[in-house]
């Protein structure tokens, strides 16, 4: 949020934020005034209310949000696991780590997916014992890292859309 403020010559910008890709106190400074990520000000000296709105407009168009990423939200290192390790041991694995799920890599290469919920499954069938690969998901989307994060959200969805679609729900 941006709110000016005329005052005699003057006007006066007070900015607001919650938006983490957007840091307001670098856009006042931008425009000679100061604050931090989620607030800043600046007053504009001799000016119009039309002007000072022109300037702002220009600053954001030169600065734009940077959307978030998806590795601003990935763990890292990840935790893999092998196709060959026994689902009992993997659960207590993602317990001590608390995770929920880890890719399953084969020679290097992604293979697959296992959950919590995979394992669960498995468990309440007496299959515990079995390996990763008895229940793991082999078909795996991914996303590059740097890909923002609207973009992995317009990509889960159409995923879903898709899958709603081909059973009859969508």
């Amino acid at each position: 949020m941006f709110a000016l403020f005329p005052r005699g010559q003057n006007v006066t910008i007070l900015a607001r934020t919650w938006v983490p890709s957007m840091d307001v106190g670098a856009i006042m400074q931008k425009m000679g005034g100061g604050g931090h990520h989620e607030a800043g000000s600046v007053t504009l000296k001799k000016t119009t209310f039309g002007k000072a709105k022109a300037k702002l407009l220009d600053v954001l168009n030169d600065n734009p949000p940077k959307p978030y990423r998806v590795r601003t939200l990935m763990s890292t290192p990840v935790h893999t696991v092998s196709p060959k390790e026994i689902l009992e041991k993997v659960q207590g694995d993602f317990e001590q780590r608390n995770i929920s799920g880890a890719p399953v890599k084969k020679d290097g290469q992604l293979a697959g997916m296992v959950s919590k919920r995979d394992i669960r499954k498995a468990s309440q069938n007496n299959r515990a014992h079995l390996p990763v690969s008895s229940c793991m998901i082999h078909k795996v989307e991914t996303i590059d890292p740097d890909a923002s994060l609207i973009r992995a959200l317009e990509q889960m969805m159409a995923i879903f859309l898709s899958k709603s679609v081909d059973r009859g729900s969508g």
